[in-house]
């Protein structure tokens, strides 16, 4: 993951804009989140439905992601595993 943040950080105009967002002065944050939205709102302009469509759904599907991550979180850790163990011990026989 690491690779791909620095692959990122080398492009030459995108890449300058994240490296000033993250070690610049701290208006710099906001100046890029500005800047992102000028150049949504550009192709947006430029492509049309289409692309706000296709944005839309790469969001929808991020959410989604986000949400499957967060409530599966605990299914993989050790924490998660004993308390599904302890839960299970709860459980009445079946009948």
């Amino acid at each position: 993951m690491q690779q791909v943040g620095r692959l990122a950080l080398r492009a030459p105009v995108f890449g300058w804009m994240i490296h000033d967002a993250i070690h610049g002065l701290p208006d710099a944050k906001y100046y890029f989140a500005v800047n992102v939205a000028i150049v949504w709102a550009l192709l947006v302009y430029l492509i049309g439905f289409p692309f706000l469509i296709v944005s839309a759904d790469l969001l929808a599907f991020s959410a989604l992601g986000f949400i499957i991550y967060m409530s599966a979180a605990d299914s993989f850790s050790a924490a998660g595993r004993k308390y599904a163990r302890a839960m299970k011990m709860r459980a009445p026989a079946p009948i």
